[in-house]
């Protein structure tokens, strides 16, 4: 089946409107399509739902979903009028809780995945790190004098009174900049920082799903900072994961991670992320996969589907249909 939780739209750093995002999902004959929304975060507005953009956010999503519940052909009739045969399309609110952002992220009752609180509003939480964070004090030991440090021309890097945010997808030239001016030129310490970081993603933001677990590999087929067969770097994603595995079973849930596409969609890689490597890890450990496209850009709702899909068989995982309140999703285990 076709579908896609991990969706963005202009009310964060979406290029296409909700409108937009769902009338490409019907053209698709997708079954499912979940939005995911940047959460907000105080040290940088730039790429995040505003607090008031939040609330229409969550308006329009409900009207949408309300109109398919209660006369799906009119809906489709109003999304995509040259359609005559599409299938039922259901939608779900969710959002992309960043590691970062201090309000919680509160899932329905009734969620997607799982049981939230009565007084939730998403039905399903995505988390992810996008910007690991590097405290003051230790910024003083690595560099001596921080205040002497200048952000890089090109941004991807916050500066703080507290210390530094380094943004592992922005760009590979944050991500020198950091490795040379806070790790004198050791990109395996900056990989132990981000996974440091990542470890916390399921206590922190109760996600149902991890979003994007190897994300600061975003660059790495072009430019290659990171040695995924270095000691280091297994020791620091293997234990990151542990934790995650770890909280996600405390909680009495699935250890359930996304096989994102989004850097394929951009012309970054030419395959998924997490890597094959590391999914095989999670394979190993007892973790599923749900494959997302994280989709900025209406007409790359399924870009990579076909790749995520290879990786997933090629490594073992079968699909399997899940019931979910309202229908159904496709998982890999």
């Amino acid at each position: 089946m076709k579908q896609n939780l991990h969706t963005h739209s202009t009310y964060c750093d979406g290029k296409s409107t909700i409108k937009e995002m769902i009338r490409s999902a019907l053209l698709r004959d997708f079954e499912v399509l979940g939005f995911s929304g940047h959460s907000f975060t105080d040290f940088d507005t730039g790429y995040c739902m505003s607090k008031d953009g939040l609330i229409d956010y969550l308006d329009e999503i409900d009207s949408a979903k309300k109109f398919f519940e209660e006369d799906p052909e009119a809906a489709k009739a109003y999304y995509a009028p040259e359609i005559v045969n599409a299938g039922g399309l259901r939608i779900y609110t969710g959002i992309e809780q960043d590691l970062y952002s201090e309000r919680p992220a509160l899932r329905k009752h009734e969620g997607l995945l799982n049981p939230g609180s009565w007084w939730g509003t998403f039905d399903y939480i995505i988390g992810s790190t996008h910007a690991f964070f590097i405290e003051r004090g230790e910024l003083e030991e690595r560099t001596g004098s921080p205040d002497g440090l200048k952000a890089p021309e090109g941004g991807g890097v916050i500066f703080t009174d507290n210390g530094i945010y380094v943004y592992v997808d922005y760009s590979e030239e944050a991500l020198k900049w950091a490795t040379d001016n806070i790790y004198k030129g050791d990109a395996m310490a900056l990989a132990e920082a981000y996974f440091k970081d990542e470890a916390r993603i399921v206590s922190k933001t109760d996600c149902d799903i991890t979003g994007h677990f190897d994300l600061l590999l975003k660059f790495n087929e072009k430019v290659r900072m990171f040695d995924e067969s270095d000691p280091r770097y297994l020791r620091a994603r293997d234990k990151a994961l542990e934790t995650v595995f770890d909280d996600f079973r405390s909680k009495g849930r699935r250890p359930l991670f996304e096989v994102n596409t989004g850097a394929m969609a951009r012309g970054y890689r030419t395959t998924p992320y997490p890597s094959e490597k590391t999914v095989r890890v999670i394979r190993d450990m007892g973790g599923s996969f749900i494959i997302n496209s994280d989709c900025h850009r209406a007409d790359l709702l399924d870009n990579g589907f076909r790749e995520a899909r290879e990786l997933l068989k090629k490594t073992g995982y079968r699909s399997e249909l899940i019931e979910v309140p309202g229908g159904r999703l496709e998982i890999f285990e």
